[in-house]
């Protein structure tokens, strides 16, 4: 048997990878603090969203989709039942089955969690807008993004040996 040909992974930009990060941490801390706004914490705000969005839901699919163990998820849904956000019920096809749904109260606090968000959604994506434009325009003047001037071209060394040709 012929050894298989290795995959090709995709390359990712450091730069680009980082401010994905950044941008990944500064949007959970959004979600923290429209959710404390609204005396809830972030994996309860996770769940509020998650059942506005699909409906009533069976609790074992939410486990499926979360990282979070069972009784992590146990213990939001009891809290979220205790404020009378959320409900249990029985499956309509399987009565053993826990199905989740939002009460009144859950689907007005989950809409308003939703206006935060988007509130704060649009002002990232205005920011991101603005950024890329200025970028953009850097670049169509051949210029660096910060020092204002041209960027430098950086030749990295060959992985094979030593030499800069490539060759050992």
């Amino acid at each position: 048997m012929a050894p298989s040909s290795p995959v090709a992974m995709p390359t990712v930009d450091y730069p680009l990878r980082r401010a994905s990060e950044r941008l990944s941490v500064a949007l959970f801390r959004a979600l923290r603090e429209d959710a404390a706004h609204l005396g809830l914490n972030p994996r309860q705000a996770w769940l509020l969203i998650a059942l506005r969005r699909t409906g009533a839901v069976p609790v074992s699919r939410l486990l499926a989709g979360s990282i979070a163990p069972a009784s992590t998820l146990t213990g939001v849904v009891d809290a979220l039942e205790l404020s009378r956000l959320v409900a249990r019920g029985a499956g309509r096809v399987d009565r053993r089955q826990v199905v989740l749904s939002l009460t009144g109260r859950g689907r007005r606090l989950s809409g308003r969690l939703e206006q935060l968000q988007r509130a704060r959604w649009s002002r990232v994506r205005t920011r991101l807008q603005a950024r890329k434009a200025a970028a953009a325009y850097r670049h169509a003047q051949g210029v660096g993004p910060r020092t204002g001037r041209a960027p430098r071209t950086v030749r990295r060394p060959s992985s094979r040996g030593s030499s800069p040709g490539g060759r050992p």
